[in-house]
């Protein structure tokens, strides 16, 4: 029960699965390291909840592993420019729900 139509039943975003093709990666930003991080040396990753919408584009709804708060924002900044073919669902677009796994590391 919640969003949609008839009563409350349906709509919304759907996951992955159940006749629903993946959405396809065409557009990735990677985030930036903040001063402290980078003085610090802190690596890891970031998972960030996201629904990527009809049009392909995303919005991130919550982290998922953090590593840090601010790292945690760069993560969340990064992944809202990213751009997809969104999935479908019987050849039309639906939202999707995800989750980004976003990667900390010092080269």
């Amino acid at each position: 029960i919640g969003e949609g139509t008839d009563g409350g039943y349906g709509g919304g975003a759907y996951r992955m699965g159940s006749g629903i093709t993946s959405p396809v990666l065409v557009r990735q930003v990677s985030p930036t390291f903040t001063n402290d991080a980078l003085a610090r040396k802190v690596e890891g990753v970031v998972i960030v909840e996201v629904v990527i919408l009809k049009d392909g584009t995303v919005q991130p709804r919550r982290v998922v592993r953090s590593l840090n708060s601010d790292l945690d924002r760069k993560a969340f900044d990064a992944v809202a420019l990213w751009k997809f073919i969104p999935g479908k669902l019987r050849g039309q677009p639906v939202d999707v729900i995800a989750e980004i796994v976003v990667d900390f590391n010092i080269l």
